[in-house]
């Protein structure tokens, strides 16, 4: 018995697993954050703002408003505290 050609094991294109296509994001320069980056930057930011007041309701568009001013303020000057000790400032 002759095998036909084609037939080989393996051969088939059937139930091959191809990679997933690769990101061709930016890379971004070294010291700038990225959007994603600094929204986490200003969130903690604003976390530890409403942290030193206790949490107590109804300032929370503040803290937020407050938290960007210094994060882009350290963005810009390329600052490297992190969201944390901009709670000590």
């Amino acid at each position: 018995m002759t095998r036909k050609q084609g037939a080989h094991k393996g051969s088939s294109a059937v139930g091959k697993i191809n990679p997933p296509p690769v990101r061709r994001d930016p890379v971004p320069q070294e010291g700038v954050a990225g959007p994603e980056a600094r929204e986490q930057m200003i969130s903690e930011a604003a976390y530890y703002r409403a942290a030193r007041r206790g949490f107590a309701p109804g300032n929370e568009m503040e803290d937020w408003l407050q938290a960007e001013i210094e994060i882009d303020s350290l963005i810009q000057s390329g600052g490297s505290r992190s969201a944390r000790s901009v709670e000590t400032a």
